[in-house]
This record gives structure tokens, sequence and C-alpha cells, in this order.
């Protein structure tokens, strides 16, 4: 318990760096939290479909060319 209170002081005595550690540690929280948002609702999420494996993709290629 003395160390934690230690710990304490010493950082109300140093308040910038203080306020830098909890600022640096938000940032990295919150964009650690949106990217995992991202990923799972494009990757882990499942499709809105019934049946997703029975879903096509139609595209057109131009006349004479073998390019998508």
């Amino acid at each position: 318990m003395g160390n934690l209170r230690l710990a304490f002081r010493s950082l109300l005595r140093a308040p910038g760096f203080t306020g830098a550690g909890v600022l640096v540690l938000a940032i990295a929280i919150g964009g650690s939290t949106a990217v995992f948002s991202v990923l799972r609702g494009v990757l882990l999420r499942p499709l809105g479909f019934r049946s997703p494996e029975q879903l096509i993709r139609i595209y057109e290629r131009p006349a004479g060319t073998e390019t998508r």
C-alpha cells in the first residue's frame, strides 16, 4: 500500500508527465477500439443473407477484351 501512495504522490508532483501519460493511454485505447470496431463490422460479422454461399457477382467486360 505504501508503494501505491508513493506512486500517486510522484504523479501529483509531475502534472505534465501525468497528463501526457493519460493522453497517450486515452488515444491508444480509443484507436484500438475504433480499429476493432471497423474490423468487426467488416470482417467478423456474418452477412445479412440467409444463404451467403449462393451470392454471385455480375460484371461487364468491354467487347474484344479479356479484362473485367
